[in-house]
């Protein structure tokens, strides 16, 4: 007799306890979808300041040696050297490629946690509808 008593005492905790553990993979789920969004999202903005300083750096490859070249600063126009101007979007350009380096390499690793994440809630889900179903 005990052990009846202990036994239907046990499910509903261990229901509750796939249940909870489901909850929790779920907002890890969830959790990881934002953080993979907000990183295509600055990855999207590091590809579009990457696609104008390439312009600007074509735009100065067309300009002659002694042409005269201003850098915006502030709401004041101050004269920059054209090799020192090429020099800076160069570097810029750079650092931009390596940031997107970098956050491609991120999104990978977010994808593939945020695929491994779906998989687990998914076989918890399941998990659950069988217990559901074993019960009916």
């Amino acid at each position: 007799m005990s052990y009846t008593r202990y036994r239907k005492v046990s499910c509903p905790i261990s229901r509750h306890s796939r249940f909870a553990t489901c909850q929790l993979y779920s907002r890890k789920h969830c959790s990881s979808a934002s953080d993979l969004s907000r990183t295509l999202g600055t990855r999207q903005q590091f590809a579009q300041q990457h696609s104008e300083n390439s312009m600007v750096f074509k735009e100065l490859e067309k300009l002659d040696d002694d042409a005269n070249v201003y850098k915006l600063v502030g709401s004041v126009l101050i004269k920059q050297d054209l090799v020192e101007a090429k020099g800076n979007v160069t570097k810029r350009l750079e650092f931009i490629q390596n940031e997107t380096d970098r956050l491609d390499k991120n999104v990978r690793g977010l994808e593939s946690k945020q695929d491994a994440k779906h998989k687990e809630v998914n076989r918890l889900r399941q998990t659950m509808h069988g217990l559901v179903e074993q019960k009916l």
